[in-house]
Formats: structure tokens, C-alpha cells, sequence
């Protein structure tokens, strides 16, 4: 278990490494800016449970994540069920968060978008929680199957969400032929 944790952290390091030193490139000029918020696409899936959340949990411990988490999935959850699903978790990997400040840290941070990656009404709900939460330059996570990657692309760019934003795949690319 303490394998996948690690791994989990890694990679999920990495994310917020992305996230909190991105660099956009405005003609020869380039200009850092961090990341102000994480939209988590696959949020009630089975990646985020075991290794994205845990990850997250271990960021917040280490002082490298102090912005909102939004997820995003098709579960119908409100943000109190994130923070839930969340917590079961982290408690499924041995944390005890009975008092715990990071936990409470990173609850405060955690809010959920439900809807179908193919529905307007999912992206206008999540520009409308964006907005809520005054990001302006969020991180996209997509940890959902390589077929929804271009629809939610497509929608992020309809809803005027891919202007100003980072977007983190989470699946290799390609097919097993094995």
C-alpha cells in the first residue's frame, strides 16, 4: 500500500508542480502564474479514490496545495458528497482524521460539479462554480477513459473554459493490442 501511495504522490506532485509554476507564453514573453484552482474530471471514479485523492490529501499535509478542488463526474453529488467520498478515502488508506488540520484544510477546499461530460448544463455549471470561487486559471485533471478526453476538451473550449487554463491527461495514449 505504501508503494501505491507513493506512486500516487508522484505523480500527483507533478500535477501540482504543473500547476503552481505553468508558464504562459505571451509572444518571446514568458509570464508565470499559479494555477488557482484543480478541476478533478473522473472525481468519483476509481483512480481518484485510490491514488488522486490520497495524493491531494498529501500535498495539503506538505503545504504545496491551498486551492479549491472541484470534482467533476457524473455521480449525483453535491459538494458535501465529495468531501464524503473524499474522506472514506483517505480513511480507506489508514488515515485517521479525527482532528486532523489537513483534513480539515483540505475539506474546505473540496466542491463537485455533477453532470455528463457531454451536457452544456455540466459546463456551465462548472464555469458558474469557477466563477463562485474567483478562479481564473484553473488546472484541468482528466482521469476518465481516453474516449471523453476531446469531448471535454471541446466543451471546456465552448463554455469559454480553455482560454486561460492547463489541462493534465491522465491516461497513456494508444490502445493495448496485446
Amino acid at each position: 500500500m505504501t508503494e501505491t501511495v507513493t506512486q500516487a504522490q508522484s505523480g500527483a506532485e507533478q500535477v501540482v508542480d504543473a500547476a503552481t509554476a505553468a508558464v504562459a507564453t505571451v509572444g518571446q514573453q514568458h509570464v508565470h502564474e499559479s494555477c488557482d484552482a484543480l478541476v478533478l474530471f473522473g472525481a468519483s471514479g476509481d483512480l481518484a479514490k485510490k491514488l488522486v485523492i490520497p495524493s491531494l490529501y498529501r500535498l495539503v499535509e506538505d503545504g504545496r496545495l491551498d486551492i479549491p478542488v472541484i470534482g467533476v463526474a457524473l455521480t449525483e453529488w453535491d459538494d458535501e458528497g465529495m468531501r464524503d467520498y473524499a474522506e472514506d478515502s483517505l480513511r480507506n488508506h489508514g488515515l485517521d482524521l479525527k482532528g486532523d488540520k489537513t483534513w480539515r484544510n483540505m475539506r474546505r477546499h473540496l466542491h463537485f460539479v455533477c453532470g455528463n461530460y457531454a451536457d452544456d448544463k455540466t459546463f456551465e455549471a462548472l464555469a458558474a462554480k469557477l466563477a463562485d470561487l474567483k478562479s481564473s486559471f484553473p488546472l484541468f485533471y482528466l482521469a476518465i477513459p481516453p474516449n471523453f478526453f476531446g469531448q471535454v476538451v471541446e466543451q471546456l473550449a465552448k463554455h469559454g473554459l480553455a482560454k486561460k487554463c492547463r489541462v493534465v491527461v491522465e491516461k497513456p495514449f494508444g490502445r493495448d493490442l496485446a
